[in-house]
């Protein structure tokens, strides 16, 4: 005869088991959620931002992308990402993230060739950048979504900042986390976003 499982469930924990209008009512919000994305990447698809990164980098971004997946620190996320290249050699990604249980956020990531033509741009248009109450990236992954002083610090007062950042890790991260609750505001805080990276970036003075 097999013996009893070794395995031990608090009423908590069974309770939570037998539950099921949780994943009914979580499959519907992150179908919203989907829903939203997309309304931002019909958003981006209109802004002169596309357009300059097309001329500046040819052929330019691809089209929108909505990438889901469940495990970023075992919790479920959604990515839009608009513009974008993203190459072997060289990265310019604009991404909006929703990730469960913390936040919305856009960001701005250059890594690679492109790098040393928009670092330029970003520090000599610094004061148009800072319009926003970004954070800078200040680990060694490019990829680190957890918008914490572990990870990220508030943009620098001096532009000189950018390149000390840039030398040290390779890249430059600019993030703007956004509560879940003001999701209502998300399409207007998207374009203000990319209004405020085409000011930064579209100007060739």
């Amino acid at each position: 005869m097999p013996s009893k499982a070794k395995i031990f469930f608090s009423a908590e924990e069974l309770q939570l088991l037998q539950e099921r209008s949780f994943f009914y009512r979580k499959a519907a919000a992150e179908e919203k959620v989907m829903q939203l994305l997309a309304e931002l990447g019909d958003v981006g698809r209109e802004h002169p931002l596309a357009g300059w990164l097309q001329a500046a980098f040819p052929p330019g971004s691809a089209a929108p992308r909505i990438h889901r997946g469940n495990q970023l620190e075992g919790l479920p996320y959604r990515l839009l990402d608009f513009p974008a290249i993203i190459q072997k050699d060289q990265v310019f990604l604009v991404r909006t993230l929703f990730w469960w249980g913390h936040s919305f956020s856009f960001s701005l990531l250059v890594q690679g060739g492109i790098l040393p033509r928009v670092l330029p741009l970003l520090c000599s248009n610094y004061e148009k950048l800072r319009q926003l109450p970004l954070r800078l990236a200040c680990s060694n992954d490019p990829w680190n979504n957890r918008l914490d002083s572990s990870a990220y610090r508030p943009l620098p007062e001096n532009a000189s900042g950018l390149p000390e950042q840039a030398g040290e890790s390779g890249f430059i991260r600019l993030s703007l986390p956004l509560e879940l609750s003001h999701y209502a505001g998300l399409p207007a805080g998207y374009q203000h976003f990319l209004d405020v990276l085409l000011a930064v970036l579209g100007d060739q003075r």
